[in-house]
């Protein structure tokens, strides 16, 4: 089956069934796909395999309360957004995107989400949402802790395992006050061993709010005896005005120790002027 075009308000979908093989769904062209919390099954945890259910050209499945993938069957997130509380994915190393296109996976809130191995956030992909994933997870592209409405609410997203954070990837933190990390900013925590490996971390205001430059917002802590591993690749982080990180507002000195990430000091441009690049 494949869905084009489309705007969708269903229930409970199937992706195959106790003994059905070989059924694809297939969500493309800018399709929206609202599945208002109910759940999502690609194949069983009987004798089905070779189900697919693939997201791509830019459509978006969300407001799923749990998607499980069982063993044999494949779950495609091309380029487009997949939101769930729960994702349970049994059939090896999840990666999020192809590499080239954007595409997202957004934790609604769910406390069990697992990948049996890896979690790839690929290049020009990103994860973000609030909520527990269990998971060794590498990003190639972006780490955003939080979900945004004007002011952050529910905005910590905490990682059961451990994150690399690659080189050339950025950790990208939405603050909107400074009232306690998880509702005036994001923060990823991390139950397992945390790498920076030269990456990078850029700040998004979703309001009018600056901080003072006293001010201090922890944005990453790693909850093991294991320190944080390797450095960014720049002590500052630049703050824009807007998701679309256009517009330069400041900066932020980026503090690491070992087993927490804030930052402070923050001042906008030496030049007292707004910096827009177009």
């Amino acid at each position: 089956m494949t869905v084009s075009n489309a705007n969708l308000s269903s229930q409970a979908l199937a992706v195959g069934g106790n003994t059905n093989n070989n059924n694809t769904v297939y969500i493309g062209n800018g399709t929206v796909w609202n599945l208002n919390g109910y759940s999502v099954t690609v194949g069983s945890a009987l004798s089905s395999s070779n189900n697919a259910l693939t997201i791509d050209q830019g459509a978006v499945m969300t407001n799923i309360t749990t998607l499980t993938v069982y063993t044999n069957n494949t779950l495609t997130l091309s380029n487009g957004t997949l939101g769930v509380k729960t994702l349970i994915y049994s059939n090896g190393c999840f990666t999020v995107g192809d590499g080239i296109r954007a595409a997202t996976l957004r934790e609604m809130g769910g406390n069990s989400s697992a990948v049996t191995n890896w979690l790839i956030i690929n290049t020009n992909a990103t994860l973000t949402g609030y909520g527990t994933i269990a998971a060794t997870t590498d990003v190639y592209g972006a780490l955003s802790p939080g979900l945004t409405f004007g002011i952050v609410t529910n905005g910590i997203l905490t990682n059961a395992g451990p994150v690399i954070v690659h080189s050339g990837a950025k950790t990208i933190i939405n603050i909107a006050t400074n009232t306690t990390a998880g509702f005036g900013w994001g923060l990823e925590v991390v139950q397992g061993a945390l790498n920076v490996d030269g990456s990078q971390i850029n700040v998004v205001f979703t309001g009018p709010y600056r901080p003072a430059n006293s001010t201090t917002f922890l944005v990453m802590t790693n909850t093991t005896s294991d320190a944080i591993a390797g450095s960014f690749s720049s002590g500052v982080a630049q703050a824009y005005a807007n998701s679309s990180m256009n517009k330069v507002v400041g900066s932020f000195r980026i503090n690491k120790t070992a087993h927490s990430v804030t930052l402070d000091y923050f001042h906008p441009p030496s030049s007292g002027t707004l910096i827009t690049f177009r």
